[in-house]
C-alpha cells in the first residue's frame, strides 16, 4: 500500500509537469526547467545507465520461467533473452505504431489472465492456520525489511513515469495525459493489489515471501500442477511483452539529451522513413543485452535501479511544487 501511494503520487506529479511542459524526455526536461542544465545532465546520464536495467531484469524473469517450464540450461536462457531483446529493438525501429498496438492488446490480455488467476486463488480454501506458523528469514532491522519491501514494490509499479517520456508525441496533451495517467494507474493499482490479496488467500505469508514462482504455485495448489504450467507460461510471455514498451519509451531520454547537446549528436537522429530515433533505441537495446549477459541477478539489478532514481524523483516532486 505504501508503494502504491508513492507510485500514484509520482504518476500525478509527472502528469502535471507533462501538461505544463509537453516535450519528450520526462524528468530530464522537468529538472532542466526547474534547476538548470546540470541537474538534467546528471539525471540524463543516470537514466542512460539505469533505464536498461529494468528491461534486462524483466527479460530475465521471462526466460527463467521458460527455463523452468522447458528445462532450459542457464546459457540457453541467456541466449534466448539476448535474441528476444534484439528482435524487439529492431521492431521498435521499423514499426513503432505496430508496437503501440501490440502493447495495448497485450495489456488487455494480461489483465484478463491476472483476473483469472485471482478468481482461481479465491476459489480455493483459505490457507490453514498451521501453514501460517512458518517463519521468515531473520533480518537485521524491521526498517531494513520495510525498506527492501518498498524498493521491490516500487519496481513492480515501475512505468508510472512512462507517458512523460513521450509527452511531446501525444496529441492534445492537456486532455490525453491526465486521462491516460488516471486510467492506467487505476487499473495497475486495482490489478496489483487484488492479485496480492488472492495470493495471501491461497498461501501463508512465509511461503509468499519465499516462493520464486508465486502465481504458478498458488494456482497449482488450487487446481493442480498442469494449470500451474500454463500460469508459468503466461508469466514468461507477460514479462517478455514488457520489453516492447521499455524499448519504445526509455530511449527517448537519450534522444532528448542529444537534441539539447548534452549527449552525442548522432543519438538525436530520426530515421527519415520510419520516423523513430533509431540510434537511441539501438543504444538502449545494446545496454539491455549487456546487463543480461553480465550475469547479475534480478534482485540486484532492480535495487540498483530504484535506489539510483530516488533522489531525482524527489527533485522532480519539488519541481512540481515550484511550478505552482
Amino acid at each position: 500500500l505504501v508503494g502504491a501511494g508513492v507510485a500514484l503520487c509520482g504518476a500525478l506529479v509527472m502528469a502535471d509537469l507533462s501538461v505544463r511542459t509537453p516535450r519528450s524526455g520526462g524528468s530530464t526536461v522537468f529538472l532542466r526547467e526547474a534547476y538548470g542544465p546540470r541537474a538534467a545532465f546528471m539525471f540524463g546520464w543516470t537514466s542512460i545507465l539505469l533505464n536498461p536495467v529494468a528491461g534486462a531484469a524483466i527479460t530475465l524473469v521471462s526466460v527463467r520461467n521458460l527455463g523452468r517450464l522447458f528445462g532450459l540450461t542457464e546459457s540457453t536462457q541467456t541466449f534466448l533473452a539476448l535474441g528476444w531483446v534484439a528482435a524487439i529493438m529492431v521492431l521498435n525501429m521499423v514499426a513503432s505504431r505496430l508496437v503501440a498496438r501490440i502493447i495495448g492488446g497485450v495489456g488487455i490480455f494480461k489483465i484478463s489472465a491476472l483476473a483469472a488467476v485471482v478468481i482461481v486463488c479465491f476459489a480455493g480454501p483459505a490457507n490453514s492456520a498451521a501453514a501460517t506458523t512458518a517463519t521468515l528469514a531473520p533480518i537485521d532491522s524491521p526498517w531494513v525489511g520495510f525498506g527492501l519491501a518498498v524498493v521491490a514494490t516500487m519496481f513492480a509499479y515501475d512505468g508510472w513515469d512512462g507517458i512523460s517520456l513521450v509527452a511531446g508525441e501525444v496529441r492534445e496533451p492537456s486532455k490525453t495525459i491526465p486521462r491516460a495517467t488516471l486510467l492506467g494507474m487505476g487499473l495497475i493499482l486495482l490489478v496489483y493489489l487484488t492479485v496480492n490479496v488472492g495470493f495471501f488467500h491461497a498461501m501463508p505469508l512465509a511461503e509468499v515471501a519465499t516462493t520464486p514462482a508465486l502465481a504458478a504455485t498458488a494456482v497449482g495448489r488450487v487446481i493442480g500442477e498442469n494449470a500451474a504450467k500454463w500460469v508459468t507460461a503466461f508469466v514468461a510471455c507477460s514479462a517478455a511483452s514488457t520489453v516492447f514498451s521499455s524499448l519504445m519509451c526509455n530511449p527517448r531520454v537519450a534522444f532528448a539529451l542529444a537534441e539539447e547537446g548534452a549527449f552525442f549528436p548522432g543519438v538525436a537522429r530520426v530515421h527519415t522513413r520510419w520516423r523513430t530515433p533509431v540510434v537511441a533505441i539501438a543504444i538502449y537495446g545494446v545496454m539491455m543485452m549487456a546487463y543480461i549477459a553480465s550475469g547479475s541477478g534480478f534482485e540486484r539489478l532492480t535495487r540498483y535501479m530504484v535506489l539510483g532514481y530516488l533522489p531525482f524523483y524527489g527533485l522532480v516532486a519539488l519541481a512540481a511544487i515550484k511550478a505552482r
